[in-house]
């Protein structure tokens, strides 16, 4: 089975770095999905922290790009985007086939807008990562509630 970046990001890949000159080893594993998650509409409680991370992850790699292109120098000499501009790359990383973290990215744009998603972004990846996903409301902040027993 063969998984997209995003979803290799999501699911956790996970490196094992040796000495210059080893080989890197990867390996990623799709979670466990029960019926009702495989075919819900929405992202399960359990990877939403995973999801988001992924999000912002996509989001910073897709404007970090955009700027690398862009010839607009602020004044400390690093290239800043116009706000169409960043408006439309976040619309474009949103907009990709993502499955189901499509409308996870969508939201968080309705939740914070791009203005603001932006400014977290210049501060550095921990910045835009803590305003998605951290907070009291956050995905990585609430607590995976306990397994349901079917009866």
């Amino acid at each position: 089975m063969r998984l997209p970046l995003p979803l290799l990001l999501l699911f956790g890949c996970r490196a094992i770095l040796g000495s210059f000159g080893d080989r890197v080893s990867l390996s990623a594993t799709a979670p466990t999905l029960d019926d009702e998650e495989k075919y819900a509409s929405h992202m399960p409680t359990h990877l939403r922290c995973d999801a988001c991370r992924a999000v912002a992850y996509q989001m910073g790699q897709h404007l970090a790009k955009a700027e690398a292109k862009s010839h607009t120098p602020d004044s400390s000499g690093s290239q800043e985007l116009s706000e169409s501009t960043y408006t439309d790359v976040l619309d474009r990383t949103c907009s990709q086939n993502w499955q189901s973290l499509s409308m996870t990215c969508f939201h968080y744009l309705g939740e914070f807008g791009e203005d603001q998603i932006y400014e977290a972004y210049r501060q550095g990846h921990e910045t835009l990562e803590a305003l998605l996903c951290g907070g009291t409301h956050g995905s990585c902040s609430q607590e995976i509630p306990a397994q349901r027993e079917e009866l």
